[in-house]
């Protein structure tokens, strides 16, 4: 099963139709991953994930020990992108669906060798002649006019 997945960045530098995209991605090896992916501004302008800006900003660390900053992707686009522009990239990720049922391996069984699932509550209600319980707040009320 897959679900929709909608990446958003802000250019941090624009040159002539490219453009480096930060806040899209979170590491290096993402924006690698997103590599040849197709975005689009806001304004309609088509664009594409080229490969990794690490070195194109002179990302260098600002302290000691400090790390560079990753996650920026040099996007290329059709015409020329505002600063004011936001990027988006539709993509499709793979989720795990939560199992709702309890698979029966044993349908399979001989017919004297029966088994038998788990009662209802109306099954067990019957067995042990319960009434229905009935909830006051959900009866009908008389309206006097």
């Amino acid at each position: 099963m897959v679900k929709k997945v909608k990446l958003v960045g802000h250019p941090c530098k624009i040159f002539k139709k490219t453009a480096l995209i930060m806040n899209m991605f979170t590491s290096d090896l993402e924006v690698a991953r997103f590599e040849g992916a197709a975005v689009r501004t806001v304004s309609g302008i088509p664009g594409q994930v080229k490969k990794v800006a690490k070195d194109e900003i002179g990302n260098q660390p600002t302290k000691k020990g400090g790390a560079p900053r990753e996650g920026i992707a040099r996007c290329t686009f059709e015409d020329r992108i505002l600063m004011s522009d936001i990027v988006f990239l539709r993509a499709w990720t793979q989720v795990e669906a939560p199992c709702f049922y309890n698979p029966l391996t044993t349908a399979l069984q001989p017919r004297n060798k029966t088994w038998q699932g788990m009662k209802t509550m109306a099954e067990l209600r019957r067995e042990h002649n319960l009434p229905i319980p009935v909830n006051k707040d959900s009866l009908y009320k008389v309206i006097n006019l």
